[in-house]
């Protein structure tokens, strides 16, 4: 056992991930790619959606109105398969960057494709835990018409924080790595809470400056794909660090 029960110092790892992603910026390049790619997949998406309507109707003949629903139907289920492989690419650009975070952090230049070799095995648990994470989170949303869903969503989002790194980093199975990371929200909460702040912090800051940014001629093409990669990166890097640092805790 290490002993980072005792010199782990949250906030100082918080800006040490900081620090790292500045120096390895090429992190931020997966999942910047994989946000193309979901704007891609959304725009295609709408196109299709569109496209498959006004087909329907057309070729419908005396059935316009049943042909178009027919065509929007098969629109919006090729949509959202294109979706959902679009979250998944996501996913896994989020999976390389943590696995590859591990090399940053103890100072050696990253190597993303040793790092998409080593998550592709894991394909399985990164997706079956994910699913399971997103029916949980889904259920507190559900609940949200009610006021008990609110810290409901708070908590699972908190006690599923650590879940992708068990399966990228400890090499857990979906369910085990469920487990493991509401273990170790349990028993370091300060830890735990200091994470969850900066990333939302990170995130929100993220999201002001790509505000900024996007009324800038330009700047704006690149500037959300930059600044979203940037704040996936620091996310993944982060939670993996503390996950590396926190598992061991009793």
């Amino acid at each position: 056992m290490t002993d980072d029960r005792v010199a782990f110092r949250p906030a100082d790892e918080l800006q040490r991930c900081g620090e790292t992603l500045a120096a390895y910026w090429v992190l931020a390049v997966p999942p910047a790619l994989a946000s193309v790619a979901i704007v891609v997949v959304v725009f295609a998406t709408l196109v299709t959606v569109v496209g498959t309507a006004l087909a329907g109707a057309f070729f419908g003949g005396a059935h316009p109105t049943a042909g178009a629903g027919l065509g929007f139907g098969v629109g919006a289920i090729a949509g959202l398969a294109g979706i959902v492989l679009g979250f998944a690419a996501l996913n896994l650009s989020q999976a390389v960057t943590m696995h590859a975070s591990q090399d940053a952090l103890a100072g050696r230049r990253p190597d993303l494709g040793a790092s998409c070799r080593a998550v592709l095995p894991r394909l399985g648990d990164l997706g079956v835990s994910m699913f399971v994470s997103f029916l949980i989170v889904l259920a507190a949303l559900a609940l949200c018409i009610v006021l008990i869903g609110i810290p409901l969503l708070v908590l699972a989002i908190y006690f599923l924080i650590y879940v992708q790194a068990a399966v990228v980093i400890g090499g857990e199975d979906a369910f085990a790595a469920i487990a493991t990371s509401a273990r170790i929200a349990r028993t370091r909460v300060g830890d735990t809470v200091v994470l969850v702040i900066g990333v939302i912090a990170v995130t929100l800051l993220g999201s002001f400056v790509n505000g900024i940014a996007v009324h800038i001629p330009l700047v704006n093409l690149v500037a959300g794909f930059a600044i979203g990669g940037l704040t996936s990166a620091f996310v993944a890097m982060s939670t993996a660090r503390f996950y590396v640092a926190l598992r061991d805790a009793r």
